[in-house]
């Protein structure tokens, strides 16, 4: 689930088709087993990747100082709309 390079940590997020359109707040399990806060208001896109300083290992000399996380957002798209979907989301997105 995570990734080591050197301190940093880097780790992959998937976003549904509305979190990523929208915004959304949710969270995730770090190594030790506390929890990060993930949040963005509006849009993110597919492989943005967000650094969160100081969520990484501890530094091998200096245990107090740590390095960074690094999530990469991944963006699940429905692969089958109903009609009705289909007829929303041509009305939505042919005013953009």
């Amino acid at each position: 689930r995570f990734e080591r390079n050197n301190d940093d940590l880097k780790t992959k997020v998937k976003l549904t088709l509305k979190e990523a359109l929208l915004g959304f707040n949710k969270s995730i399990e770090h190594l030790d087993g506390h929890h990060v806060r993930l949040q963005k208001l509006g849009t993110t896109n597919p492989g943005e990747v967000q650094k969160i300083i100081g969520e990484g290992m501890p530094h091998h000399q200096f245990g107090s100082e740590k390095g960074n996380l690094y999530v990469t957002y991944e963006v699940e798209f429905p692969t089958k709309l109903s009609s009705r979907q289909w007829e929303v989301a041509q009305k939505l997105f042919s005013t953009i």
